[in-house]
């Protein structure tokens, strides 16, 4: 297999940092590993020196260290892997290269990975509940948590600088208005650890705002709001766990006050 470049976006990553990476030089035959850090002040950048990476500092928005990771890579095809996430495995990346290199068109691949928290039971339980019942061929949505994707695909991109949260969003809607396409890849050979609670939900509901406008919120409103504790009734009961349903609403509560409140929430700020 050809050897890539991989690019792990970092802030206050201390916490998986070096499962991550040491995954990463595991099971990737990697070029380069960079490491676009945010001026982290925990042991984030430590753990990057420890492994060796290239380490590059910003301190714009999650979407500008992406940009930066896609202006450094110099191998054909690269992967995006986010900090929490964790691999088991190669053979999806095996497959992943496989499905690129025969499709012209084909931008990316996308992994669709377990989730796990030690902190947000019931969002475990709803994420990995519905994930049993998405199609593996269905764009259910473009995200960077362990993503392979074409340097040509991506030559033009610039994504805004104030994209902190949606910037992924942005490189899948990219790939679409360019020609492209991408695949979403079921996988069991990774995790994706998600321990920000409901912080999270404030930021990607300002990162949809920064990204769409307003236009999207009466979609939000009926689809995500009123709907929510419909979506969650089915995984409450099967999981036997009525805490999913409350955990879901407040969720989706969260996202529309970031939504409306862009301005205030569009930053993560992590101690």
């Amino acid at each position: 297999m050809e050897k890539l470049d991989v690019v792990v976006c970092t802030y206050q990553s201390g916490k998986y940092l070096d499962e991550c990476l040491t995954s990463i030089k595991q099971y990737v035959p990697v070029n380069n590993l960079i490491v676009v850090d945010h001026y982290s002040t925990d042991d984030t950048l430590k753990i990057a020196g420890k492994h060796g990476a290239q380490i590059l500092l910003e301190n714009v928005s999650l979407g500008h260290a992406r940009q930066i990771g896609m202006n450094t890579v110099s191998t054909r095809l690269f992967l995006f892997v986010d900090s929490d996430a964790v691999l088991s495995g190669n053979e999806w990346l095996n497959r992943a290269c496989e499905m690129l290199n025969r499709d012209d068109r084909l931008g990316a691949v996308v992994l669709d990975v377990p989730t796990r928290t030690r902190r947000l039971e019931p969002k475990v339980k709803y994420d990995n509940w519905w994930r049993k019942f998405t199609s593996q061929s269905k764009n259910v949505g473009f995200f960077c948590i362990v993503t392979l994707l074409k340097k040509e695909a991506l030559k033009r991109i610039r994504i805004p600088s104030n994209l902190s949260s949606g910037e992924d969003k942005y490189i899948g809607l990219y790939l679409n208005k360019n020609g492209w396409k991408y695949y979403v890849m079921k996988t069991e050979e990774s995790v994706h650890y998600c321990d920000h609670g409901s912080m999270k939900s404030l930021w990607e509901g300002a990162g949809d705002r920064k990204l769409f406008g307003l236009r999207l919120l009466p979609s939000i409103l009926i689809r995500k709001i009123l709907l929510a504790p419909v979506k969650a009734l089915l995984p409450a009961i099967f999981e036997r766990d009525v805490k999913i349903i409350t955990w879901n609403t407040i969720h989706w509560l969260d996202y529309l006050k970031g939504f409306l409140k862009a301005e205030k929430y569009w930053n993560m700020k992590r101690s």
